[in-house]
């Protein structure tokens, strides 16, 4: 059960990455 909290949590945070870099996109793009 353990490695499948892992991976959840790894795949959490590469989207909450993805996520970042997205809105950080549309603010620099929106600032531009």
């Amino acid at each position: 059960m353990f490695h499948i909290a892992r991976d959840f949590a790894a795949f959490a945070s590469l989207v909450f990455f993805c996520t970042t870099l997205a809105v950080w996109g549309d603010v620099l793009l929106a600032a531009s």
